[in-house]
C-alpha cells in the first residue's frame, strides 16, 4: 500500500498539532487566567456579606461574632467552588486533548488506510460484538464510533507500522484512561489509571498536611466538578507532548515503509 506521507506529514504536524497547541495554550493563557484572584473575590465577597449584616437593622441581642463567622464561610464557600471548578477545567482539557486525538487518527484511517468503499461502511466493524464486551464487562483497547482503534492498529502492522513500539504509546494509553475515567467516574477506567498514576488522585489540597491518600483506595464520583482526579497543567502539557510525539513516530514509520 502506496501511502501519501507527504499530505499526512503537512496535516498532522501543521495542523494536527497546531490544535493541540492552540487547546492548551487557550487553557494556560485564557481560562486559568480567570482563575487567578479567586483569593480576593473570596475575601471581597465576605467584607460584602459583613457589611450587609452590619447595616442591616437589628433588635440588639444579635451577636456579631455569628455574623464574622458567616461572612467568612461565605468567602470560603466561593473560594473552594472555584478551586474545584479550575480543576474541573483542567480535567475536562484531558478529555478534549483525547477524543480530538481519536478524531485526527479516525481521519487518516479513514482516508488514507480504508478504500473508498469502506471509509463510511458503518457495518465494517461488528457493533454487535462491541456491546457484548460491554456487557461482559470488558473493554476494546480503543473505540471511536463504528471504528475500533484495534482495527486501526491492525491495518498498520499489516504495512509495517507497529504502534504498540511507538515510545509515545504508553502515555497515549494513559491518557485514555484518563479521559474515560474523567468522563464516567468510577469504573475499569478509573481502576486502571490507579495502577498507573496513583498520584492523580492525591489531592494537591493535602499535600502540607500529613495525611496521604494515595495510601487508600479513594473513590472517583465526581472529577468533572474538580473532585477525586487532581490533573495538573503539566499533565496537560505531557498529553499534548505525547500525541504530537505519536504523530512523529507515525509519520517517521510511514517514510520508512
Amino acid at each position: 500500500m502506496a501511502l501519501n506521507q507527504s499530505y499526512w506529514s503537512f496535516i498532522f504536524m501543521d495542523v494536527y498539532v497546531s490544535q493541540l497547541t492552540a487547546i492548551v495554550d487557550v487553557l494556560q493563557d485564557r481560562i486559568l487566567t480567570g482563575f487567578e484572584n479567586i483569593e480576593e473575590e473570596a475575601e471581597k465577597l465576605s467584607t460584602e456579606k459583613w457589611n450587609e449584616y452590619m447595616s442591616s437593622p437589628g433588635t440588639g441581642n444579635e451577636d456579631p461574632g455569628d455574623y464574622a463567622e458567616h461572612a467568612e464561610e461565605v468567602g470560603i464557600s466561593h473560594f473552594i467552588l472555584l478551586k474545584q471548578i479550575r480543576q474541573g477545567v483542567i480535567n475536562l482539557h484531558a478529555v478534549f486533548l483525547f477524543h480530538l486525538f481519536e478524531q485526527h487518527i479516525m481521519t487518516f484511517f479513514r482516508k488514507e488506510i480504508l478504500n473508498p468503499q469502506e471509509e463510511r461502511d458503518s457495518e465494517l466493524f461488528n457493533n454487535q460484538e462491541f456491546k457484548k464486551m460491554q456487557k461482559k464487562g470488558n473493554e476494546p483497547t480503543f473505540h471511536s464510533g463504528m471504528i475500533n482503534f484495534e482495527e486501526f492498529k491492525n491495518r498498520l502492522k499489516n504495512i509495517g507500522v507497529e504502534i504498540d513500539n511507538f515510545e509515545s504509546w504508553s502515555k497515549i494509553s494513559e491518557l485514555r484512561q484518563v479521559a474515560n475515567a474523567v468522563k464516567h467516574a468510577e469504573g475499569s477506567s478509573a481502576g486502571r489509571l490507579k495502577n498507573m498514576r496513583p498520584d492523580l488522585f492525591s489531592n494537591p489540597e493535602l499535600q502540607n498536611l500529613e495525611i496521604n491518600n494515595t495510601l487508600f483506595n479513594p473513590k472517583v464520583y465526581s472529577p468533572l466538578s474538580g473532585e477525586d482526579i487532581f490533573l495538573s497543567l503539566n499533565d496537560i502539557h505531557d498529553y499534548k507532548d505525547s500525541i504530537r510525539s505519536f504523530y512523529i513516530e507515525l509519520m517517521s514509520s510511514i517514510e520508512s515503509l
